[in-house]
């Protein structure tokens, strides 16, 4: 078997790894071999290759090089970077032994094979010991470093220039406290773990470099619509007791001063501890919060939501059911009139709505401002597993109606769900002959958006009118043959109860209008009916041949002149 042991490149590495024998046994082999390689250098290489792999491994994105070599260059019991401690790329691949590369195309460090990810994920304990308390310390000091103790910057400018300087910045913000939250009790009773929990509570008792890390947190979040107004409002008021509950950082919980805790202080957004962590479903730290007394389970941010509010919205049905059990106001109402429930069922969140459902006192057609209901929510979103827990409460209103005037049947025709309209059907409680100010029908209204399930499903019911017709005289035929929808007009002609020549106020008949449109195929199948009238003319006095002709449908044409020759005596308007 050809070892890697003897590589010392990339390009080598590749090689040797396309000659190996296919398994895993071979593979693990191959990369022990290289790794041994690796420890057996000088102890400082060995330290570099050994912090190198461990962030690749543990990182929760690809890291970009000039990332990596400031993670690299990080000294946890420090507060300033050393110039000295940089190293440049090369010497880093040549000290990882080719088993790391830089992707060209997005300028990231990378295994130089997956087998390598799998290989390392599997054995870390061995060679990587430490890894994530290690990743979980470097972050941390990278926060607490002497760069960021003036606090948050007032510009774009100065934001720009601190992460160019810093281009750790982001990654160690967004990234610290899921890498803490890894950590367990037995990490934290390591040596280094002493260091890394020491270096987390600096973190967290530091004004200054916490709200820098704050305004890097949510700024790197916001890049689409960030102005250089806002950036002096990312992230303010973020105390640590938010960092401890937003990232569910339960074993700093007791490790931090409670007595500073201020555990319903309220950040930029009028956020309590308490929202965040409900609204990212952390459990545990949320019990450790409604222990503590000092929270109001029902606080209410700038927008009014609650933090069963953001767990239901959110999805997190742990921490819904810990709110229900501790008494949350299940029908609180943010500054849109959007109920708990609205909020899951707008975002689509199943387990949470059947949760909510559960609760005896939750308003089920609750409104929001817009006079949006759950029901019209789910069908507007197609969501056709919440439409049926909903409708099997039997007690939610099926035609109720939002402010624009549509009802759940009117949005399942409109968006086609075939599925969501034979619940809505099948329940026994719509107006099949709903009619619109304009007239419109909603078999019409299915035809003039080509919603053939829609159609097919409203014609099955038998209460429908296939000739009615609009404020305009179209009917669904016309309508459907405007639009060109053919498979509509086929359904329509199949019952054998549609009028084929209706004349609309515009004296337009179907074949009028799709010889109008150049649409052959719709054409062919009226003329089979034998019922259409193909000198008609409208209130224009053009008829069906004379479209056709004018607009270049020569097809068409040649269809309706050969139909016409049939007819003995052509029809006169008068």
């Amino acid at each position: 078997m050809d070892s890697l042991v003897e590589k010392v490149n990339v390009k080598q590495v590749k090689i040797a790894l396309k000659t190996l024998p296919k398994g895993s046994d071979a593979y693990d082999k191959a990369y022990s071999a290289a790794m041994e390689r690796i420890f057996a250098q000088r102890k400082e290489p060995s330290e570099v290759a050994k912090k190198t792999l461990s962030w690749i491994l543990c990182a929760r994105r690809p890291l970009r090089t000039e990332e990596l070599l400031h993670a690299l260059a990080v000294e946890v019991d420090e507060t300033v970077m050393d110039e000295d401690n940089f190293l440049d790329t090369e010497q880093i691949l040549t000290i990882c032994a080719g088993l790391v590369t830089i992707d060209e195309q997005s300028g990231t460090v990378r295994f130089i094979h997956y087998t390598t990810q799998e290989y390392l994920q599997r054995n870390r304990e061995h060679w990587l010991p430490g890894a994530e308390v290690e990743t979980a310390g470097i972050c941390a000091a990278y926060l607490c470093l002497d760069d960021l103790s003036a606090g948050p910057c007032s510009t774009k400018q100065d934001y720009d220039r601190r992460v160019k300087a810093l281009p750790l910045l982001n990654y160690a913000a967004v990234n610290w406290g899921p890498h803490i939250g890894n950590l367990s009790e037995i990490d934290f009773a390591s040596d280094l773990g002493r260091q890394v929990e020491k270096k987390a509570l600096d973190l967290l008792s530091n004004a200054e470099n916490l709200s820098s890390s704050s305004q890097a947190l949510f700024k790197s979040s916001r890049d689409d619509f960030f102005s250089g107004e806002q950036i002096a409002h990312e992230g303010k008021g973020l105390s640590a007791s938010h960092w401890i509950a937003r990232f569910g950082l339960t074993l700093l919980f007791g490790r931090w001063d409670s007595g500073e805790a201020q555990w319903d202080r309220r950040d930029f957004e009028g956020r309590v501890p308490l929202s965040w962590a409900a609204g990212e479903g952390h459990g545990e730290v949320l019990k450790l919060l409604l222990k503590t007394g000092n929270v109001e389970i029902d606080s209410k941010d700038r927008l009014g939501r609650t933090p069963l509010s953001w767990a239901s919205g959110n999805g997190r049905e742990t921490t819904v059911q810990l709110l229900r059990d501790w008494k949350a106001d299940v029908n609180s109402r943010d500054e849109d009139g959007q109920t708990p429930l609205l909020w899951a069922t707008q975002n689509g969140q199943e387990a949470v709505v059947k949760l909510l459902l559960s609760d005896s006192g939750v308003e089920i057609d609750s409104r929001d401002d817009y006079g949006w209901t759950p029901l019209l929510w789910a069908v507007r979103r197609k969501d056709e597993a919440i439409v049926k827990l909903l409708l099997d409460t039997k007690q939610v209103d099926v035609e109720s109606k939002a402010t624009n005037g549509q009802t759940p049947l009117l949005w399942a025709v409109q968006k086609g769900n075939g599925g969501i309209l034979k619940l809505l059907l099948n329940s026994g409680r719509v107006n099949v002959g709903y009619e619109g100010e304009d007239g419109q029908t909603l078999l019409a209204l299915a035809s003039e958006y080509g919603q053939e399930a829609a159609v097919e499903l409203l014609l099955a019911t038998g209460k429908v009118d296939v000739n009615c017709k609009d404020v305009i005289g179209q009917t669904p035929l016309i309508v459907a043959t405007k639009c060109e929808h053919e498979a509509v007009v086929r359904l329509l002609l199949n019952t054998g109860k549609v009028d084929v020549d209706w004349k609309d106020n515009f004296g337009g008949t179907a074949l009028l209008w799709a010889a109008r449109n150049g649409q052959e195929a719709i054409v062919k199948l009226l003329l089979d009916t034998g019922k259409v009238d193909v000198y008609w003319r409208d209130k224009s006095d053009w008829t069906p041949i004379r479209y056709a002709t004018e607009k270049g449908y020569g097809v068409i044409a040649n269809l309706l002149l050969s139909t016409g020759s049939d007819q003995v005596v052509p029809p006169s308007r008068g």
